[in-house]
């Protein structure tokens, strides 16, 4: 079952895309830096299929366009899923369920997949620099008011969505049922209008090293292929 934890999250970066990120231990909108390395730390809520909802706390590793390792991890500090990508191999293990997915290329997941949408790996660290509209869309419509405006467009592999922007923040972004609500350290996700995925950003720093043991991720031989 813990699996399944990762679904909410793959989907957050479905909907997520590109532009910058400040350095500061907890972010704010405001300066713009660029990144060569990246470690965050947070908390993710999401709402099971039975109305509860679940903790779990995470820590991320980035090498932006090189490599990514994520850790989550369930109450007691139990780890419940790795995560290691490079430009030659990614892998996800599941210690708790002695299973492991993998792969190769910039998408992660299963193809047709409802466990494990193929996402944009690239877009994980931009989820945390505060990068929040696609690298490159088309606007289709603009609907202007005094408070802001409510914007549609094509993303670049020609998928709708929308976002709402005031004074050039954007304050939500919208594709199919979901919506993705910016207040910086927190996010929330909301399916068909209810909340399902509550994300608080604990810290981010930008200025790290780590030892060499984070790039390799072992997969014990008695584990199940997903």
């Amino acid at each position: 079952m813990f699996r399944l934890l990762l679904v909410p999250f793959l989907l957050i970066l479905l909907l997520e895309g590109c532009a910058s990120s400040p350095k500061t231990s907890l972010p704010k909108q405001t300066t713009q830096i660029s990144t060569d390395s990246l470690r965050a730390s947070f908390s993710m809520e999401f709402q099971n299929g039975e109305g509860s909802w679940q903790q779990f706390s995470a820590v991320l590793f980035s090498v932006p366009g090189k490599r990514y390792r994520i850790e989550l991890s369930g109450p007691m500090g139990i780890g419940v899923a790795s995560l290691l990508w490079t430009d030659s191999l990614w892998s996800i293990v599941f210690p708790t369920e002695r299973s492991y997915l993998q792969g190769n290329g910039y998408l992660v997941g299963v193809i047709g997949s409802s466990d494990f949408p193929l996402v944009n790996i690239h877009q994980v660290a931009s989820f945390f620099e505060q990068k929040t509209l696609p690298d490159s869309y088309q606007e289709i419509s603009v609907i202007d008011s005094a408070s802001g405006k409510i914007i549609k467009a094509l993303d670049g592999a020609g998928m709708n969505f929308s976002f709402y922007q005031k004074q050039e923040k954007v304050l939500w972004l919208e594709k199919g049922s979901e919506r993705i609500w910016f207040r910086w350290p927190e996010i929330l996700v909301q399916k068909n209008g209810n909340d399902y995925l509550k994300i608080k950003v604990k810290k981010v720093r930008q200025d790290v090293t780590w030892n060499a043991s984070i790039w390799r991720l072992s997969i014990p031989v008695t584990y199940t292929k997903i």
